[in-house]
Formats: C-alpha cells, sequence, structure tokens
C-alpha cells in the first residue's frame, strides 16, 4: 500500500514563491485560453484590467470590497472615473457571496508544497493568491499586445510587490535561456517599465465602430421604439426599470462586453430587493428623493437576516416582504433581451453573442419569504368592517335619473326619457 506523503503543518516564508508561481500561471493559463476562444465576444483588455484592480484590493485592501456607496467614493478618490467605479462596485456585489478565490485550488497549492491545507494555512495565503490573480490579468494584457499602462492599475504592498518581482525576475531569466533574442513579457509596468513595443501587424486593421453603452442603447431603442408604435410610452418605465437592476449588478458596460455572468449577476439581485423598492421620501432637508437601489439591496439583506432568523417573527411583526415575485423577475430579463434584439437587427457586429436568457428564466425562483398580507388579514376580507346599505337608501339611490330616466348620454343625471 502506498504511503500518502506527510505534509508539514505550518507555512513557511519560503513557500510564498511556490504558491505565488502556482496561482499565477493557472489563472493566466485560464484568462489567455478564454481571450483566444472568444476572440472578439468581449474587450478582453478593459475586463482584465477591472478584475486586476478588483484582486489588488482584495490582496491589499479587501474592507473597500463590502460593496457600499461608501467604497464607490473611495474608489472615485483612487482616481477612478464614476462609471469605472461603479462598475468595480457591481463586481463586488457579484462575488460577496462567493469567494472569487477558490479555497479548492489555495488547498491543492498547499499540497503540492507539502503543507497541510488547513484552515488557517488557506487564509493566511489567500492574500498571496489574490495577488498572483493579479499579476495574471495584467500578463493576460501583454499577450493581446495592449499592456496596462502605468497607473491603469494601483501597486501593490511592498511584500507582495516584492514576491510578484521575484516571479517576474525568475519568468525573464527562463524565457531569456529559451530564447535569447525574444523579448521577455512583463508582468507588470509598475514592476518592470522597459517594455519594447509590441511589433506592427503586418495586416491593416479597419477601424471598428465602438459598442454602445448599454444605457446609450436604451434611450435610442426606445426613442424608436416609441416613435415607430412598436413600444407604447409607458414600456419607458418598464425599459428603465430592468436597465437599472442590470447596471446596479455589472455597471454601465459596453454591449459587446456582455457575457452570461452578467445576467446571472443580474439575476442574483432580485431575491435580495425588497418587494416594493425605489418609493419616494423626504430627507432631512425636506427634499424629495428616491430610494437607490444599493439602498434597496441593503435594505433587502437587513431584512431577509430577519426573515431567516424567524420567519413567523417577521410575519407577524409585519415586515416588508424581500424578493420580487417570478412574473417581475421575468419581465426585467425580457426587456433586457428586447434591448440585445433591437441591436442585432441594426448592426450585429456590436451585439453581444452566447447568451442564454432562457437558461437564466429557468434559474429563477419564486422568493421564499412572501404573502397575502394586503389582501387578507386573520381570515377577514379587506372591506369586511363596511356597514351594509340600509333598504330606504337603496330605494334612494335607484330614483337617480341615471336608473329611472336621464336626459341623454351626455346628461345622464339630468331626468328625461
Amino acid at each position: 500500500m502506498e504511503q500518502l506523503p506527510i505534509l508539514r503543518r505550518n507555512v513557511k516564508p519560503d513557500d510564498l514563491p511556490a504558491i505565488f508561481k502556482r496561482a499565477f500561471e493557472r489563472e493566466l493559463d485560464r484568462v489567455v485560453m478564454a481571450q483566444f476562444c472568444e476572440p472578439t465576444r468581449v474587450e478582453h483588455r478593459q475586463l482584465n484590467k477591472q478584475y486586476a484592480r478588483f484582486f489588488t484590493l482584495l490582496a491589499d485592501q479587501p474592507h473597500l470590497l463590502d460593496g457600499s456607496e461608501e467604497s464607490a467614493r473611495e474608489f472615485e478618490d483612487l482616481g477612478l472615473s464614476e462609471t469605472e467605479a461603479a462598475g468595480l462596485t457591481a463586481l463586488s456585489h457579484t462575488y460577496r457571496h462567493r469567494l472569487p478565490v477558490s479555497p479548492g485550488y489555495i488547498a491543492d497549492d498547499l499540497r503540492a508544497i507539502g503543507v497541510e491545507p488547513t484552515e488557517t494555512n488557506v487564509r493566511a495565503v489567500a492574500r498571496i493568491t489574490a495577488a498572483a490573480y493579479r499579476q495574471a490579468n495584467i500578463a493576460a494584457c501583454e499577450e493581446l499586445g495592449q499592456p496596462i499602462e502605468p497607473g491603469e492599475v494601483w501597486p501593490l504592498s511592498f511584500p507582495l510587490a516584492k514576491l510578484a518581482r521575484q516571479i517576474a525576475e525568475t519568468k525573464t531569466q527562463a524565457v531569456n535561456q529559451d530564447s535569447p533574442t525574444t523579448a521577455p513579457a512583463q508582468l507588470d509596468p509598475s514592476i518592470q517599465s522597459s517594455v519594447p513595443p509590441p511589433s506592427p501587424s503586418p495586416f491593416p486593421q479597419e477601424p471598428r465602430t465602438p459598442s454602445p453603452l448599454i444605457s446609450e442603447l436604451a434611450q435610442t431603442a426606445l426613442a424608436k421604439r416609441i416613435e415607430e408604435g412598436t413600444w407604447r410610452p409607458e414600456r419607458r418605465r418598464d425599459v428603465e426599470a430592468a436597465l437599472a437592476l442590470f447596471i446596479a449588478a455589472n455597471g454601465d458596460v459596453r454591449i459587446n462586453e456582455i457575457t452570461q455572468s452578467h445576467l446571472i449577476a443580474m439575476k442574483d439581485l432580485f431575491l435580495r430587493l425588497p418587494r416594493e423598492y425605489g418609493r419616494e421620501r423626504k430627507d432631512q432637508d425636506g427634499n424629495k428623493v428616491r430610494e437607490t437601489i444599493a439602498e434597496a439591496l441593503a435594505r433587502g439583506d437587513k431584512l431577509l437576516a430577519e426573515w431567516k432568523r424567524d420567519a413567523a417573527v417577521a410575519d407577524a411583526n409585519e415586515l416588508p416582504y424581500v424578493g420580487l415575485s417570478l412574473v417581475t423577475q421575468k419581465k426585467h430579463l425580457t426587456w433586457i433581451s428586447a434591448l440585445f434584439t433591437y441591436i442585432e437587427g441594426i448592426d450585429p457586429s456590436l451585439a453581444p453573442t452566447g447568451l442564454n436568457f432562457k437558461a437564466v428564466r429557468k434559474a429563477c425562483v419564486q422568493p421564499p419569504y412572501q404573502g397575502n398580507r394586503h389582501s387578507i388579514k386573520k381570515n377577514k376580507k379587506k372591506n369586511s368592517n363596511r356597514l351594509p346599505w340600509k333598504s330606504d337608501e337603496i330605494t334612494e339611490l335607484f330614483k337617480a335619473p341615471i336608473w329611472q330616466g336621464c336626459h341623454d348620454l351626455t346628461n345622464r343625471l339630468v331626468a328625461g326619457e
């Protein structure tokens, strides 16, 4: 019988470069293959840059990834535009309940270097793995021939940057030994800045029309469809409500960047929202303000925790229900699908491909905490306390000209034939 290897109990500093290298190579292979398999489906450089920023914060400042409005403002203070900050906040919401750095992969990396994957060890090297994923997304842009410029991604803290530099130097030496005339691929502009410019392509490239943002598409589609009579004017409210949820989950992204994961992120918001949200209220100064989706999600999470704690008590206290109905969920997905159908009829090259709305609709579920409190309460009808009509009141009512004979259709309260 083969004897199992003996694993060490604790991680040592000498183990960190090997863990970093394994995580870096695994993530780089995954991203590069995605770029190779889908060369025109999404704007890979923009996506890689967003993930590089996300993993930078996960490695150094994970508290900023709580998805709150305060964190979004801090992103802007760190130099991001409002759109970029919204996109990073949406990414934070996506990974709020599932880890972007898989504990299973970390456990495999620990076993590979002879360390027992205890909970403490996995937690200790999670930041190392996040930093490695950051470097992999930056390196993937090099593979595209579109390197990340200095300042586009925040630098790592000194210990993690030093570790990344060691891996970069090791990679450079390996490339130089294999092919001395080949320029090494750089991992990070903040680590190595002497990057030779990429060789120009021998094939002329036609300029591409930039794909519109989903908010721009919605405004164009609404104006066109309402003008031609395909959609009634009241459809504007339905489309804008679905659009607001999509942007809350993903940011205002370009149409050709949208993938199945964006639809799933939107779907995941449905069960977190209160059944009634977005209503107007007055602030401390007496001005009318409307509840934002971020505020509604925060309120919904608190309500959901109360319902999970004790549903009977929550119902007795008449807490608002949480989760959009199944009909409403599918309606929002239908209007997002209608926007993509519109642009496919105008310019298919600008439209997203490979989206499976049918699968997302099947994944939608009825919220667990719902009820009919608005119509029935304590086994009584809503208007059960109203007194019945008296007989003389009914007689007086039917003496009105509208029952006995009126002047004409426009003067039905005037007596006549």
